[in-house]
C-alpha cells in the first residue's frame, strides 16, 4: 500500500518526491536544472512498496493534501509541457495514474484525468490482469445506490468519450460489456446501457477511416496485412496490438 508521507516525505524517499509534495513549483524547477534530470530519468523514479511512478504520485498526493491541489496540477503541467515526460508510467498493479483517476474510487478526478488523457495517456490501458478500468467501473456492487451508480456513469462517460472500448478481454476473458449487460435490468443501470448504445450508434454511422478499436479519425493507418481496418499510429496508442484477439479472426491478405 503506498502511503504518502511514509513513502514520499520519509526518510527513505527521494529528495525529488519531498520537494513534489511541498508543492512548490519554483523548487521543482530549481531542483531540476541543478541535478540536470531528464525525462527518462524522472519517468523512471518510482516511490513505495506498490512502486508508484511520478504522475500515479501526484494523483495520490491531490487526495491526501487537496489544499495544494492547484500547486500539484502547476507541477504536473510542467512535467508534461517542459519536460516531456511520458504520462503512462505504472505502479506494481501495472496501473497507470489515469487509469486509477477515471475509475470509481474515491480517488476519481476526471480534471487529471483529462490533463493525462491530452498528453498522450490511453484510456484502454490494460493491468497487469489484463482488465481495463471499464472492468472495474460496470461492476457496481451496490445496485441500489444511485450515488455509486452515477459515479460509475461519469467514469463510463469518460471511458467512452475518449475512445475507450467495452470489448477488450481481461485475463479471465471477460469483457467490460458482457459485466455491464449482466447486470442491465437494474433500473440504475440503464442510464449506463443507454449510453453504451447511443456511442455503439454514433462509432457506427462513421463514414471516414476510424479506428476500429476506439473509433478515433485523427492521424489513423491502414492495417498492412488485410488493408481493411484502420487503427491510431502506434506512437500514439496500441489500439492495433489491444485489437488483434478480435481483428485476427478477419484479417487476411487481399487477393
Amino acid at each position: 500500500m503506498f502511503v504518502p508521507y511514509r513513502d514520499v516525505a520519509g526518510a527513505e524517499a527521494n529528495t525529488f518526491g519531498k520537494i513534489v509534495m511541498e508543492g512548490n513549483l519554483a523548487d521543482v524547477q530549481t531542483y531540476l536544472a541543478a541535478e540536470k534530470l531528464s525525462s527518462n530519468d524522472i519517468f523512471n523514479m518510482k516511490w513505495g512498496r506498490t512502486q508508484v511512478p511520478i504522475f500515479n504520485m501526484i494523483h495520490m498526493l491531490i487526495q491526501v493534501i487537496p489544499e495544494s491541489r492547484s500547486k500539484y496540477l502547476a507541477i504536473t503541467r510542467h512535467l508534461i509541457e517542459v519536460c516531456k515526460v511520458p504520462v503512462d508510467g505504472t505502479d506494481l498493479s501495472g496501473t497507470t495514474a489515469l487509469s486509477h483517476c477515471f475509475s470509481t474510487k474515491p480517488a476519481t478526478d476526471l480534471e487529471y484525468a483529462e490533463m493525462l488523457t491530452a498528453a498522450g495517456g490511453d484510456v484502454n490501458h490494460r493491468n497487469r490482469y489484463g482488465g481495463t478500468v471499464a472492468h472495474e467501473i460496470v461492476q457496481v456492487y451496490d445496485f441500489g445506490n444511485p450515488a455509486a451508480v452515477s459515479r460509475a456513469g461519469r467514469s463510463l462517460q469518460f471511458f467512452l468519450f475518449h475512445g475507450g472500448n467495452l470489448d477488450i478481454k481481461d485475463g479471465d476473458k471477460a469483457t467490460a460489456r458482457a459485466s455491464l449487460m449482466s447486470v442491465a435490468r437494474s433500473g440504475n443501470f440503464r442510464a449506463l446501457t443507454a449510453m453504451v448504445s447511443d456511442e455503439d450508434r454514433r462509432r457506427a454511422a462513421i463514414q471516414e477511416p476510424h479506428c476500429a478499436l476506439c473509433g478515433g479519425t485523427e492521424d489513423v493507418m491502414m492495417c498492412t496485412r488485410c488493408k481493411k481496418a484502420y487503427y491510431c499510429r502506434r506512437e500514439r496508442r496500441q489500439c492495433q496490438a489491444l485489437h488483434w484477439p478480435e481483428h485476427k479472426k478477419a484479417c487476411s491478405p487481399p487477393n
